[in-house]
C-alpha cells in the first residue's frame, strides 16, 4: 500500500483531534477498530459543533435507510442504531471514509463517539497498514 494514499484521512482525523484534545482524551475500541472518546453531556454542542465541521453529512434512526450502503453496513457493524444516536461521514462519492458514531449513553450523562475508516475497494493487508496508521493520528 502507498504509504502517501488517502492524505484527506488523516489531516481529517488529525484535525478532529486537535480540535478536541484541549478538552477530551482519545482512546482506542478494539471491538470496533475505532478511536474512542467518551465525555460528558454538557460537552454536546460543542462536540456536535466540531462533527458537524467536519463530516458532510449524517443519519439517524429515520433516515439511515437512505444511506449510501457503505454507510449501512458499518452501521449494521456497529450494532444499528436508535433514535438518540447519528452516524457521520466525510463525503461518501469518495474511495475512503471516515465515519463517526455518536452514541449517547442511557445513563444521561455521558456520550462516546467513535471514528472509523471505511475504505470498502482495500485489501484487508492494505487496511490493517492503513489502520495501524489511523491509531497514530488520534496520539500525540
Amino acid at each position: 500500500m502507498d504509504e502517501q494514499k488517502y492524505p484527506k484521512l488523516e489531516t481529517t482525523c488529525r484535525s478532529i483531534f486537535q480540535q478536541s484534545r484541549q478538552i477530551l482524551s482519545w482512546g482506542w475500541d478494539d471491538r470496533f477498530q475505532a478511536a474512542l472518546l467518551q465525555f460528558p453531556v454538557t460537552a454536546k454542542d460543542a462536540v456536535l459543533a466540531m462533527l458537524n465541521s467536519h463530516f458532510d453529512a449524517h443519519w439517524g434512526s429515520s433516515n439511515i435507510d437512505k444511506a449510501p450502503e457503505v454507510v449501512q453496513v458499518v452501521c449494521d457493524n456497529l450494532g444499528g442504531i436508535r433514535d438518540d444516536q447519528l452516524l457521520f461521514a466525510t463525503d461518501t462519492s469518495q474511495d475512503a471514509l471516515i465515519l463517526a458514531a455518536y452514541w449517547p449513553w442511557q445513563n444521561g450523562q455521558t456520550i462516546s463517539i467513535r471514528i472509523l475508516l471505511a475504505v470498502p475497494q482495500l485489501a484487508d493487508a492494505d487496511f490493517d497498514k492503513l489502520l495501524d496508521r489511523f491509531k497514530t493520528w488520534f496520539c500525540d
